[in-house]
């Protein structure tokens, strides 16, 4: 689904993941529980929509954003933890847990009480004037066209290369895929095409933050790799201070 037309902006009942987020946290406007922006009641029934805006270039990205299934499943647990009788859907294409121990985390999360995951992407959505309700319409795995009523739309956004990649990029002479994220070498992914420059994190491609972390230590490796390399080679040590 791309989010134009996923009713964002328009109807106050659908929320981004990361306004969900921060409802869902004590230090948020509502003090960590559920409400409705219409009208303030509790939500009982809440739809959480994969992969919106991301591996569509119609929608504006044509790749995976990698962390969306598993920061879903966070927040699908976060829901029942402020409020057990929510009843939550989550709308997904596939599910990708490839992280240690997330596949088990995420079987764990599909296996509460109230909880539904539905292969389906939604194709329309809209808002029922009276109620606030918003009702989703998908094509469900025996190929009918189906219908569903929901208090609380949250859509789970995809990431897109950081504001200013592009520029810092250029300045350093790194490459660019398609994507707008820096090219590094298959089997050394902290490694660009420039000798000396190494990227991590979500700068390199989307990913979640215990990914972030390792590469980051990873990049460190590499640059002292690459300063031992250059300091045994010229008897120095590889070091050299601007002024």
């Amino acid at each position: 689904m791309c989010i134009r037309d996923s009713g964002y902006g328009v109807y106050d009942n659908v929320l981004s993941s990361f306004e969900f987020e921060r409802m869902a946290s004590l230090a948020g406007s509502t003090v960590g529980r559920l409400r409705r922006p219409s009208d303030g009641q509790a939500p009982r029934r809440v739809a959480f929509i994969h992969c919106v805006g991301s591996r569509d270039p119609l929608c504006g990205a044509g790749h995976c954003s990698s962390a969306c299934c598993m920061y879903t499943a966070k927040q699908v647990a976060l829901a029942k933890k402020v409020d057990a009788d929510v009843e939550a859907t989550v709308f997904h294409m596939d599910l990708r847990a490839f992280g240690k121990d997330f596949e088990g985390y995420l079987e764990g999360v599909q296996g509460l009480p109230g909880v539904t995951y539905r292969r389906a992407m939604p194709s329309a959505l809209h808002e029922q004037q009276q109620t606030k309700e918003l009702r989703i319409w998908y094509v469900g795995e025996d190929g009918r066209v189906r219908e569903e009523d929901f208090d609380l739309v949250v859509l789970a956004l995809g990431f897109a290369p950081p504001e200013g990649a592009q520029a810092l990029a250029q300045a350093f002479g790194v490459e660019l895929n398609e994507f707008g994220f820096p090219v590094s070498d298959g089997y050394h992914p902290m490694r660009t095409g420039q000798p000396g420059v190494f990227v991590a994190g979500a700068f390199r491609e989307p990913k979640d933050i215990p990914e972030t972390v390792a590469e980051a230590v990873g990049a460190a490796a590499e640059v002292a790799g690459y300063v031992g390399e250059r300091g045994a080679g010229s008897g120095e040590s590889g070091i050299r201070e601007s002024g």
